[in-house]
């Protein structure tokens, strides 16, 4: 369809363009584009080139372009293996947009779904970044996924984002331990589409972890000389964490779904 997968190749071609004919574009390193027909078909295309190609091995990190919807922003669902890409994203990006929920939920399989992604970090062992448009997503897979129904405004936007990041990478490719993968996950969310916050593995466990000892901290100061009081308020204050988890997940899928 238009969006799953044209648009990406439009923005594909486009991007070759631009690093092929304007002279302020120095390429320091090759950049690869990979056109394949048989992403449907369990990421046969895909597997094909990371394990047999001669250019794979000297890959070191990729961009995936995906559609589950038409239109709207571009996300960010899934990065890594390890904290730098999602870092590198948040600082090049001019329009960042992406939350690592996507990612959690994605992993889980409660997404009937796969992407290039997986095979390019499971086969290749490279770190990278997956994007996807997933406004109105009653298109995807339809006849209803036609060129109208995608502003060029959406276009523009992931191609400035896309060559933001190519030509970052450039530059962080000189250091020799650039984009090494590792297994940690970074936590990544973005803020109204403003800026992104991102924090890798170490400093997401300590902050957490500190959040959770500081509430039980005031939860038995507060409430220390009456103990069936304390019992009431942890009940209460269990309800509320719940409850504002779940709607943080609603609220978080809709704004990126718009």
């Amino acid at each position: 369809g238009a969006s799953d997968d044209g648009v990406s190749c439009a923005i594909a071609f486009d991007l070759i363009r631009l690093l092929a004919h304007s002279p302020e574009m120095v390429l320091l390193y090759d950049v690869v584009f990979v056109f394949n027909g048989a992403e449907e078909a369990f990421m046969e295309g895909a597997h094909g080139f990371i394990t047999q190609h001669r250019w794979a091995k000297d890959i070191r990190t990729f961009v995936n372009l995906e559609a589950a919807g038409s239109g709207g922003r571009e996300v960010v669902f899934q990065t890594g293996p390890g904290d730098e890409i999602a870092s590198l994203y948040a600082s090049l990006v001019p329009h960042p947009h992406g939350n690592v929920l996507l990612q959690e939920l994605f992993e889980t399989g409660v997404i009937p779904g796969d992407t290039d992604f997986r095979v390019y970090r499971d086969f290749g062992g490279i770190p990278g970044v997956d994007l996807a448009f997933i406004a109105n997503g009653y298109v995807y897979h339809t006849k209803l996924d036609t060129v109208d129904r995608i502003p060029l405004g959406a276009v523009q936007r992931a191609g400035e984002n896309i060559l933001a990041m190519l030509t970052g990478f450039q530059s962080m490719l000189q250091m020799e331990d650039a984009f090494k993968p590792s297994t940690t996950k970074p936590v990544f969310f973005d803020v109204l589409g403003l800026c992104m916050v991102t924090y890798g593995h170490s400093t997401k466990h300590i902050l957490h972890t500190s959040m959770l000892l500081l509430l039980g901290a005031l939860l038995a100061h507060r409430n220390s000389r009456d103990p069936e009081g304390m019992f009431r308020a942890s009940r209460a204050h269990s309800v509320s964490i719940v409850g504002g988890i779940l709607c943080s997940m609603l609220v978080g899928c809709a704004m990126l779904a718009i």
